[in-house]
């Protein structure tokens, strides 16, 4: 799953092979953990959260999807930040994430904008392909 940009402070998930650096980067790290199944990659068993598992058991409101999102993102935080070193650059290390829209659509398909902040303090927004619930 990569990521390909769509405006200067926009992007989406798609097939796409560009090069992201800075707070694309940063953004995409925080989308590949957060949509990745905790366990579901065998030789990186540790990869991902509980994220898509607690939305499909839990969600009917935007409060549990809110309450799924913070869960997950502490997960997330902590990967993130083990994964930098003192010679990471500061466009290059993650900050804080946050939910911008939640739209849950008939039928159950859940849409969501999530903005990525590195410690620079650079955002760029993100939007989930749908997730079906």
């Amino acid at each position: 799953m990569d990521l390909r940009v769509l405006y200067a402070d926009r992007c989406t998930l798609a097939g796409a092979t560009e090069v992201l650096h800075g707070v694309t980067q940063v953004g995409q790290k925080f989308m590949l953990e957060l949509l990745t199944e905790l366990g579901s990659m065998i030789y990186l068993p540790q990869q991902g959260c509980n994220f898509l598992q607690r939305l499909r058991k839990h969600s009917k409101t935007e409060f549990d999807v809110i309450v799924a999102f913070s869960s997950a993102h502490n997960k997330v935080r902590r990967t993130l930040r083990s994964e930098e070193t003192k010679y990471t650059p500061p466009n290059e290390r993650f900050a804080d994430a946050y939910l911008t829209q939640i739209i849950i659509q008939p039928g159950g398909v859940l849409v969501l904008e999530i903005a990525v902040r590195n410690m620079l303090g650079e955002v760029v927004q993100f939007t989930t392909p749908p997730i079906i619930l």
